[in-house]
């Protein structure tokens, strides 16, 4: 089944504006000082931030960037962060509430069930930051996972009034967290019925488990063989993917997950604004440099 039905329910989900990602292949400005390289991938996050944000006319109120390879020379080191969010401000015009990598590949879930349950912002950004600016050699694959695939994805979502439909959000489950995802997705599925449904691109062996949960023709395929594993962004290049990158032209739904090697997971009801503007791009090594500068001018 290729079309994805609009829930019951679903005006409580939130809604998909934007989302946009950028295939970028490592390694990352190999011969460039740690320096430039935080501030070209903060170039790369607001510009697409700021391309979401003139394609949909959508105003975000609050931006938070998520990540499972960002180390603490960014996050936490305060020249760093303070380069990198000033640089993202300048060119998106909003500065960062924060960077959330302690959760992973589900770290976009968290945040927008903290923003769903804890703020009255109805218009949030979240941007995946999954590129390895030190460029180690381990964050190219994963004995267990297989091969990383590197890239920028923006989200632009509209919260609803009405909260009551929060992601599913848990963990840490360091022993068990891949079968409580399998039975948390079988869950959701029963409480509100099948859905069009993406997650991570993962080997074969872990993703065969999977699809015996979701209700048959209703899941999105593992592209771990095109792209390999794309950390956070996995689901959002299924969705991208199985819209083909043209805007819906009436409301739907679908159910996006995630799970992080350190035992978190999530899974979130979102539904799909008819209008919303959907993009997928590779970016070569050669031209990478160019798109960075023109992000940061």
């Amino acid at each position: 089944m290729s079309s994805m039905a609009s829930p019951s329910g679903s005006s409580s989900a939130a809604r998909l504006h934007a989302a946009v990602h950028w295939r970028i292949c490592a390694p990352f400005f190999p011969d460039d000082a740690l320096e430039y390289r935080i501030e070209a991938l903060a170039s790369l996050l607001g510009r697409q931030a700021h391309l979401c944000r003139e394609n949909t006319g959508f105003e975000a109120e609050a931006l938070v960037v998520c990540s499972t390879v960002l180390s603490g020379a960014v996050n936490v080191e305060p020249a760093n962060v303070s380069l990198f969010c000033s640089t993202i401000e300048r060119i998106a015009g909003l500065r960062p509430a924060g960077i959330a990598n302690v959760y992973m590949c589900t770290g976009w879930g968290f945040a927008l069930r903290h923003f769903t349950a804890h703020t009255r912002v109805r218009r949030l950004a979240i941007a995946i930051a999954d590129v390895d600016v030190h460029n180690l050699q381990w964050h190219l694959a994963h004995p267990v996972i297989g091969r990383s695939g590197f890239g920028v994805t923006c989200l632009f979502l509209e919260l609803p009034e009405e909260r009551s439909l929060r992601p599913t959000c848990s963990g840490p489950h360091p022993n068990s967290a891949f079968n409580d995802f399998a039975l948390a997705l079988k869950a959701h599925q029963a409480l509100h019925g099948a859905r069009m449904t993406f997650l991570p691109f993962i080997n074969d062996a872990l993703f065969q488990p999977l699809k015996r949960v979701v209700a048959p023709g209703y899941l999105g395929p593992n592209k771990m063989a095109t792209y390999g594993h794309c950390f956070g962004a996995d689901p959002w290049i299924g969705l991208i993917e199985h819209l083909d990158g043209q805007a819906a032209s009436e409301l739907r739904s679908a159910v996006l997950g995630a799970i992080a090697f350190n035992g978190y997971y999530t899974l979130a009801e979102i539904a799909l604004a008819p209008s919303a503007w959907l993009r997928m791009e590779h970016i070569p090594p050669e031209a990478l440099r160019g798109a960075a500068t023109l992000a940061s001018h």
